[in-house]
């Protein structure tokens, strides 16, 4: 249902205000339009599923990759709490002695004592790159 009011005149002079109410029925003549506007609402909510679906794989894939990167981290970060800090002390204190002694060289001892930095080195990028990856898996999960 269609009603207008106007008001108008024209340029001369003397010119009068003209009033007109309009009033008018519509009536589609082709439904096709409306028909195929539903259709492409009906897909637009499909694709909208399947990108949430897409997205929530994705993101249970992700937490999957960074859980299995937290445990071999943790299994690196274990071993050396366990052994190669032990390790690489007893590799500092016997190259000290072995170097006093006279048993080795100061190369053997560089080297040595490179070795047993080398291990606290890999246990230090080992925790960060840890700690890095809970990070990452918190934010993950606080924007689930």
């Amino acid at each position: 249902l269609n009603l207008e009011l106007s008001r108008g005149t024209n340029a001369f002079p003397n010119s009068k205000l003209y009033h007109g109410i309009q009033a008018g029925v519509a009536i589609p003549l082709w439904f096709g339009a409306q028909s195929s506007r539903i259709t492409a609402s009906k897909l637009q909510n499909r694709i909208v599923e399947q990108e949430a679906r897409h997205y929530h794989i994705r993101l249970s894939t992700q937490a999957r990759q960074l859980t299995s990167t937290l445990n071999k981290y943790q299994k690196a970060i274990d071993y050396y709490q366990e052994e190669g800090k032990a390790l690489a002390a007893e590799l500092v204190s016997h190259a000290s002695l072995a170097f006093q002694n006279g048993e080795i060289d100061f190369l053997q001892l560089v080297q040595l004592l490179e070795n047993a930095k080398n291990i606290e080195i890999s246990y230090l990028e080992n925790l960060q790159v840890y700690n890095q990856t809970v990070l990452d898996y918190n934010y993950l999960m606080i924007n689930e």
